[in-house]
């Protein structure tokens, strides 16, 4: 997926998340529990973000901010050391999900 998602910040519990007709395949939402969704076309993923540090959810961004990789294996080889690796699993069944 080449094109740049939408990255949304939810700042506060009550804001709502964009329903699924404003929103397109790899856009993100990140929650205020810091728990990032992901809408695949059909659904949205759940990455944990909630464990994952400040810094480590910034790296995540910044990677994605530009397209979602292809290939599943080049996010995993971009990603790995730089996030937790339950996140980084969860984040490499998203990038399957959007390559289909």
């Amino acid at each position: 997926m080449s094109t740049s998602p939408s990255i949304y910040v939810l700042r506060k519990d009550t804001d709502p998340v964009p329903s699924r007709d404003s929103v397109a395949s790899g856009d993100v939402v990140i929650m205020a529990s810091g728990d990032v969704l992901v809408y695949t076309g059909s659904m949205w993923d759940l990455l944990p973000g909630r464990y994952v540090s400040i810094d480590e959810l910034k790296e995540f961004v910044t990677y994605v901010a530009s397209g979602w990789p292809e290939d599943p294996d080049v996010a995993r080889a971009d990603m790995e050391g730089r996030v937790p690796a339950l996140f980084l699993s969860r984040m490499v069944d998203t990038v399957k999900r959007l390559s289909v």
